[in-house]
C-alpha cells in the first residue's frame, strides 16, 4: 500500500502496513468511555467491527480482508512496562508473548517471529532473557 500512517479526523481507524505486509490498525467505537471496568475505559466485542467499517469506509477494496487478531479489555501492562515473551519453564511445550500494553501492534510482529522461531527451533535471533516471565519477584 504505502508507508505513511493513515488516520482519519473522525478517528474512525488509524494503521499503517508493515514491511511484511500486515495492516497493523486501531481505533475505537465511541463506546469506550461508557464501557468503564472500575473507573478503567475498556473496549467491547463492538469495538473491531467498528474498526473495520471505519476501514472499509475508505478502502473498500479490504472488505474481504482477514483479521488475524485483535486487542479488547483491559490494557496488558507488567509493573517494568515491558513486554513478556518466551518460554514457560515450568510447562514443557508453553510459551507467552503478553504485556505489550498497546505496542505490541508495533512489534507485534517482530515479537511473533521471535516466539516461532523459538518454539519451532529453540533458539531465537533475539536475546529475549530479559523479557522472560519470571523477571518478577514478591518483596518478601
Amino acid at each position: 500500500m504505502f508507508d505513511q500512517m493513515l488516520g482519519t479526523a473522525e478517528a474512525d481507524f488509524y494503521g499503517h502496513q508493515t514491511k511484511h505486509g500486515s495492516f497493523v490498525f486501531g481505533g475505537s467505537s465511541g463506546f469506550e468511555g461508557c464501557n468503564k471496568d472500575n473507573g478503567t475505559p475498556i473496549s467491547s466485542a463492538k469495538t473491531a467491527p467498528c474498526i473495520c467499517r471505519g476501514i472499509m469506509k475508505y478502502f473498500p477494496i479490504l472488505s474481504n480482508a482477514k483479521i488475524v487478531r485483535t486487542w479488547a479489555g483491559w490494557s496488558d501492562k507488567c509493573a517494568d512496562g515491558v513486554a513478556v515473551i518466551g518460554a514457560i519453564d515450568e510447562v514443557p511445550g508453553l510459551y507467552t508473548s503478553c504485556a505489550m500494553s498497546g505496542h505490541g501492534f508495533g512489534i507485534g510482529p517482530a515479537a511473533g517471529h521471535q516466539l516461532a522461531q523459538l518454539i519451532v527451533t529453540g533458539t531465537t535471533d533475539v536475546d529475549l532473557s530479559s523479557l522472560r516471565y519470571d523477571r518478577f519477584k514478591a518483596k518478601i
